[in-house]
């Protein structure tokens, strides 16, 4: 039979002043601390938190005591009854809604249709290491919350319809895993173990470093104290471990911990430093600053291209001499792409200009601007804007902005046509849609379809205009007259079916293009008129000054809102409508 040494009071009190002594005794094995697998696990319910809803939905269901079936109004629904054909509710397209139906509480009456949570389903996401035990940090987890509405009894017996309306909600909780040091035994003070000292990890911080990765455990002291100190028992020789460069004084660190005395850099002399003369490269190279003789020799091995930048901000094909910005260049000696497409060229003088030149002779120069985009604009002037107003996506613009002129000039000289051609839907093959002459005594000369105008304008085709203005000759009452050769100009009326004839009276007839009276010798008094054998269509012209406005027949109908002012030359328009109307309208001759 085992003896319970705590069975009297004595043993008890000799128990505790053992404990609490200053010397104890141990026949064994001691342990200070609780083991790993005493601490709590799980969830820490304390600092749960909301991460929000992130579902929910609607949907028809029924149920017993043994089941809840959703969505039992589709007809595709392999619980379809015809008494379930009034419902109408939208699928589950979340699996976790019909999923955790099993956790309801059944059947679901019209009484007890209370509001269910089933969860929460907490899941591991995170962990962690105290030393070599691995711990849960964090969890998350989620609830669904059903609500029913609109529950009724279903034919006779135990069953149940109705709408729920179910939302999903996660969370996020910490853990009651310990995350503190699994320390045994610790202590203030030195600690002496007589035998051996079994572990699987051990840290000496003497002499420890980031640096000093490598080092071995080496005695140096009598009393078996120890320090990381290099590996001298593989190599007995004293080597440079590494180096400071302070100014131009170079400070070297030993192996064996000594040093030596600074190397003064600027003292070195008597040979010039050709480079890496091997042909292999060198990785990586930091640098502030570079300074250089004339000239700066860049010689990449075979030809190799010159990068700048991880986002190549600039690309030298050396290969085939192009420069790239912000891009491999593959499209011309300069291939450039940025996020605004901005070249912007602004000289601190008149003197500094900007030449796109082809170089030698018979070499093409120009700006070509064939991409697709919602403007290809070539701004002059002033200022200049990022977007232009004018204009309709895609189109191609020349633009004087801020300028007072645009002038556009070939500059005269002893050889060669200086014609300017404007081509519109065409192309430079074909003729030119306006010409306009460069060549001794036709300068000057614009053609419309024809590319050799003979006066200062020559159209091949076609004039419309809504208003025509010639003031060669031009008077009152005149009318255009051609000759043989189609030179127009302005002519005393002949009378007949081609004029207008003129009249001293004022009865006004409509049987042909008439003037009453004129500018110098006006009418005055009242209108009369004569329809006989009246025509649509003519206007007579009526002169007339007067004190007073005149009198019109039964019949006149004054259009617009012009006025007959006294004592003025006042013109009447008079056109006869059919029947007994005649419609008529004032000007003044100003």
């Amino acid at each position: 039979m085992s003896i319970n040494k705590f069975t009297t009071l004595l043993d008890l009190s000799r128990q505790a002043k053992i404990i609490t002594g200053e010397t104890a005794t141990f026949d064994g094995k001691i342990e200070v601390g609780i083991p790993f697998s005493g601490y709590p696990t799980g969830v820490d319910t304390g600092t749960t938190v909301s991460l929000g809803i992130v579902s929910s939905q609607t949907a028809v269901f029924s149920g017993n005591t043994g089941t809840t079936l959703f969505n039992v109004s589709s007809v595709s629904s392999p619980n379809y009854n015809f008494i379930f054909s009034g419902y109408s509710a939208t699928t589950w397209t979340n699996p976790l809604f019909s999923a955790y139906t099993s956790g309801l509480t059944l059947p679901i009456t019209p009484v007890s249709a209370d509001t269910q949570i089933v969860g929460t389903f907490w899941t591991l996401t995170q962990t962690g290491y105290t030393g070599e035990y691995v711990i849960g940090t964090q969890y998350t987890g989620f609830n669904i919350t059903y609500s029913f509405t609109n529950v009724s009894q279903i034919g006779i017996g135990n069953t149940y319809s109705g709408l729920t309306f179910a939302i999903l909600e996660n969370f996020s909780a910490g853990t009651l895993d310990y995350k503190g040091p699994l320390d045994y035994l610790q202590s203030v003070e030195d600690a002496t173990i007589d035998g051996r000292l079994y572990t699987n990890k051990i840290t000496i911080r003497n002499g420890a470093s980031a640096p000093t990765i490598g080092y071995v455990l080496t005695q140096t002291g009598s009393n078996g104290e120890g320090k990381w100190l290099p590996n001298s028992s593989a190599d007995t020789n004293t080597y440079v471990t590494g180096g400071t460069l302070s100014g131009t004084s170079l400070l070297l660190n030993w192996n064996t911990g000594g040093s030596a005395n600074p190397i003064n850099l600027s003292s070195l002399s008597g040979g010039t430093f050709t480079g890496n003369t091997s042909g292999n490269c060198i990785s990586d190279i930091f640098v502030s600053n570079i300074h250089s003789c004339s000239p700066l020799w860049i010689n990449p091995l075979n030809e190799g291209d010159i990068v700048f930048g991880t986002n190549k901000s600039f690309y030298i094909d050396v290969t085939n001499n192009r420069l790239g910005i912000g891009k491999t260049p593959s499209l011309g000696i300069i291939d450039a792409t940025s996020t605004y497409g901005n070249l912007l060229w602004r000289p601190v003088s008149s003197s500094n200009d900007f030449i796109i030149s082809g170089g030698s002779v018979n070499q093409q120069q120009f700006i070509a601007t064939n991409e697709t985009s919602i403007f290809s604009l070539i701004q002059i002037g002033s200022g200049y804007t990022l977007s232009p107003t004018l204009g309709n996506p895609n189109d191609s613009i020349l633009d004087s902005y801020g300028a007072n002129n645009l002038n556009i000039i070939t500059r005269s000289g002893t050889t060669g046509e200086k014609n300017i051609r404007f081509y519109g839907g065409s192309n430079k093959t074909a003729l030119s849609d306006i010409h306009i002459q460069g060549t001794g005594a036709t300068r000057g000369y614009v053609g419309f379809g024809t590319e050799t105008p003979t006066e200062k304008v020559d159209v091949n085709g076609k004039t419309k205009t809504i208003s025509l203005q010639m003031t060669s000759g031009a008077t009152n009452g005149y009318v255009l007259t051609s000759d043989g050769s189609g030179n127009a100009s302005w002519q005393v009326p002949t009378g007949g079916s081609g004029g207008a004839t003129t009249a001293t009276t004022t009865t006004i007839n409509f049987t042909g293009q008439t003037i009453y009276y004129n500018y110098t010798s006006p009418a005055t008094g009242n209108i009369l008129e004569n329809l006989t054998s009246a025509s649509l269509g003519l206007i007579q012209k009526i002169y007339h000054n007067d004190t007073s406005e005149p009198t019109y027949p039964v019949g006149w109908v004054l259009m617009g809102d012009a006025i007959y002012f006294t004592s003025t030359l006042n013109i009447i328009y008079a056109e006869w409508a059919g029947g007994t109307r005649v419609e008529y309208w004032y000007v003044q001759e100003q």
